[in-house]
């Protein structure tokens, strides 16, 4: 088995027996059965990498396995729904191996036509619901020979593979009773529906209520179709999996009445040759054909001489066209040979796009994280009057704590506990409480020169002159210390920018 099959789980029997058109008759499954299920224009030569799959996917109307039905009205609602969507294996969805193009309804097993599902709208009885699609052939071949091997009647392993659908629906009504048929059980009443969910496989149920009835689900209303999953263990009445002949070129001479007789009796003849493509033949077989077009021929015409004669024309006319037909061949592989080099371009291209958007996006981030950085540093240097060696701490601090709000609110509060004595403000403060008491000391005093107090008063007056000046040093030495808008405050600032710098949030 290849590599690409590695996950293919089914074990099929190494007796391997190709299913010829004959095999395909038998099992009345063929391109005119089911064309009206294949897409307007469809290319066989164009898609060898597919094999064309048909089967039916549920029964309607009927309980399946896992205790699921469907009513006629939702498998209308959602059967063109199966279309485009994908086939894996055994419901692993990260295990697609082809998927549907179309899908509909029929009361027959192997009818596989584009009926007109609105006909299904009162049906009670079970009914088929079918699906068309693609194998990729070309990726997974082990897949698709098992396939058709399982689909040959005299193999051990015939029907061996079938398909099971994937669904989403929110809405579903619970039915009991002993019957596979939807309408020979009954609905469950409102007021007991949470009693029987729990009596349902899908919610841990046993399945079965307390009276031992069975206690289904039917799926109702707005019903999604998901795909589809190859399996050995199909829970709907379905079985199997079958490949589809696309016909091949076929050559048919017609004759119509001949007049060649003297009698004037009209001759009728048809000629049709094997089921095979002309390009498909080789010399020999080639000349066998003509032999036997000629020799039908001659039973229509008055003479060998004139059979051989047609029969002549005829070679040379197939010859010429037989190189017309290669030359179209070779046309479509070289065009199909082109459109892979464009889709790699294209991927190529999208893969460019994709890089530049992803450094995009990081450049981004980092200007966005260089500026919130910043803003938070000339929030600390607004409230608070730091040294050098305070803002660095806080500048590394910054720098870990990510980019998340409150992670930052928390670390503010912290900094207020620890640097309340240097916040902007309360220095202000303090500052024009203390020259509110040197302007007082200063009024008493100058009252005190003016004669306007007693002597005890001036001797007062004196003494709280004597703390005023003390106050008025003391407040000398405290404005000393107070930064201004030149020198040491401008430097302040300096520093400030070298440790927004430190930090590489900035993009070039």
């Amino acid at each position: 088995m290849s590599d690409n099959n590695q996950d293919f789980n089914f074990t099929i029997s190494p007796k391997f027996k190709v299913l010829d058109i004959q095999s395909f008759d038998d099992m009345e499954i063929s391109e005119a059965s089911v064309k009206s299920m294949l897409p307007e224009g469809f290319n066989a030569k164009m898609n060898i990498d597919l094999l064309p799959v048909v089967f039916n996917l549920a029964v309607i109307n009927e309980i399946n396995a896992n205790d699921d039905a469907m009513t006629a009205m939702a498998a209308i609602q959602c059967v063109k729904s199966f279309a485009n969507k994908p086939i894996n294996i055994e419901h692993k969805r990260d295990k697609i191996v082809g998927h549907m193009i179309n899908a509909s309804l029929s009361e027959e097993e192997f009818d596989f036509n584009n009926n007109d599902v609105e006909a299904f709208a009162d049906k009670t009885e079970p009914f088929y619901l079918n699906a068309f699609g693609f194998i990729y052939r070309k990726i997974f071949p082990d897949l698709a020979q098992a396939i058709i091997e399982s689909a040959n009647e005299d193999n051990e392993d015939y029907q061996r593979i079938s398909t099971s659908w994937e669904l989403a629906s929110k809405q579903f009504k619970i039915v009991k009773g002993n019957s596979q048929k939807v309408s020979e059980c009954e609905y469950v009443e409102q007021e007991d529906y949470e009693e029987y969910r729990a009596y349902l496989k899908r919610f841990g149920g046993a399945g079965k209520d307390k009276k031992g009835d069975r206690v289904a689900r039917v799926f109702y209303g707005e019903v999604i179709p998901l795909g589809a999953g190859l399996t050995v263990q199909p829970a709907a009445r379905v079985k199997g999996v079958y490949p589809v002949e696309v016909s091949k070129d076929e050559l048919k001479i017609e004759k119509s009445v001949a007049t060649q007789q003297k009698n004037s009796q009209n001759y009728k003849k048809d000629v049709t040759t094997n089921k095979s493509n002309i390009l498909n033949m080789d010399e020999k077989q080639f000349q066998e054909f003509l032999k036997q077009t000629t020799e039908a021929i001659a039973s229509v015409v008055k003479g060998d001489d004139q059979a051989k004669s047609i029969g002549l024309i005829m070679q040379e006319t197939l010859e010429k066209h037989s190189e017309s037909w290669k030359s179209k061949v070779e046309q479509e592989v070289e065009a199909r040979q082109k459109t892979e080099e464009e889709l790699e371009s294209i991927k190529s291209e999208n893969s460019k796009v994709a890089e530049e958007l992803a450094q995009l996006k990081a450049d981004m981030e980092a200007k966005a994280s260089a500026e919130l950085f910043n803003d938070r540093m000339n929030y600390f240097d607004n409230k608070y009057d730091l040294s050098e060696k305070e803002n660095e701490i806080i500048a590394s601090k910054l720098k870990d704590l990510g980019q998340e709000e409150e992670a930052f609110e928390s670390f503010k509060s912290e900094i207020e506990v620890i640097f309340a004595h240097k916040d902007k403000e309360v220095i202000a403060k303090a500052k024009e409480e203390e020259q509110a008491r040197i302007e007082e000391a200063v009024a008493k005093k100058l009252e005190a020169q003016n004669g306007e107090t007693t002597e005890v008063e001036e001797a007062e007056a004196s003494q709280e002159t004597e703390e005023s000046e003390t106050e008025i040093e003391t407040e000398e030495e405290v404005e000393a210390n107070l930064p201004n808008g030149n020198g040491e405050g401008a430097e302040k600032q300096s520093l400030l920018e070298k440790i927004k710098e430190s930090f590489q949030y900035k993009i070039s």
